[in-house]
This record gives structure tokens, sequence and C-alpha cells, in this order.
């Protein structure tokens, strides 16, 4: 089982490969990189963080392909999910001010101060002025959203 690591490895295809030739069953929970990368906190807030993700992982058909995956399951985000993931505090947004909270989330945490500070900043003003909740005025009101996070399973033999 892999919980939303396999951006994290040096060489995510040999890893990925590994875990079929030692395990019969094979659970990974990650994202599919083109949603993520579309998600407000990276577009609008973080966007080499986007740019990063995009461009560099494996998208979810090909970890479905080196694995041989049986299935492929939307994994949707609820309006007040407690794990500490990127997309988690989607319409809370101030939760992402904490220090705390982006120290859980790589996409931030890994982030040098002359990208991460401006975002925060900016984040900040618009949430001091209202800008954010008009701009996500469409958030306030959902469930859940599809951030691109997805349940790979290869069931083996």
């Amino acid at each position: 089982m892999a919980i939303l690591t396999i951006h994290h490895w040096s060489d995510p295809v040999a890893g990925l490969r590994e875990l079929v030739r030692i395990a019969r069953r094979v659970v990974l929970f990650t994202y599919e990189p083109a949603i993520h990368s579309k998600f407000w906190l990276w577009r609008e807030y973080f966007p080499v963080a986007a740019s990063t993700s995009a461009a560099s992982e494996l998208s979810v058909e090909q970890v479905v392909e080196i694995i041989g995956a049986d299935r492929v399951e939307k994994i949707l985000i609820p309006h007040d999910c407690l794990d500490g993931f990127g997309p988690a505090y989607w319409r809370r947004p101030t939760a992402y001010l904490d220090p705390v909270v982006r120290g859980c989330i790589s996409g931030l945490a890994q982030l040098r101060a002359e990208d991460l500070n401006p975002g925060l900043e900016h984040l900040q003003q618009d949430l001091n002025t209202g800008a954010w909740y008009t701009r996500h005025q469409d958030l306030l009101n959902l469930d859940a959203i599809d951030a691109g996070l997805r349940l790979i399973v290869r069931d083996g033999q």
C-alpha cells in the first residue's frame, strides 16, 4: 500500500514494479497530476507547485498500466476533511495560512520561501478583502469535490 507518496519516489516506475513483484495485492492512494495541478490553491497562489506536479509526475493512466491495475476509484474530498493532504481544506482556505497545516502538505512544505511567501501574502489579502469568497462562491455550497484523488487497486492472482 502506498498513500500519497509516489510523487516523492526518485524512480516511481521502478518502485511500482517492485510493489507488483513483492505483493499479491497493491493498493495505491494517489492523485491525477493534471487534475490536482488545477486546484485553486496551486493555480492561484502557488503556481510553482502546480507546474512541478503536472510536468514531472506519472498520470493515473501510467500507474494503472505499470501495475496492471484492476480498478480505479475516484475519491471525492468532503468539505470537512480532517486529513492534512493538499486539497483537504478546499473550503476552509484560512487553514493554509497555518504553518502546522502547511508542514503536512509536501507541495507547500517543500517550496522555497521566495515561492511560498508571496502566495501566502496573496491568499491572506484575498481572505481579508473577501476576494477569495467572491471568486469561489461556487465551492461554498458543495459537500465534496474531485481534486484528482484516486484509489488504484491491483487485486493480484
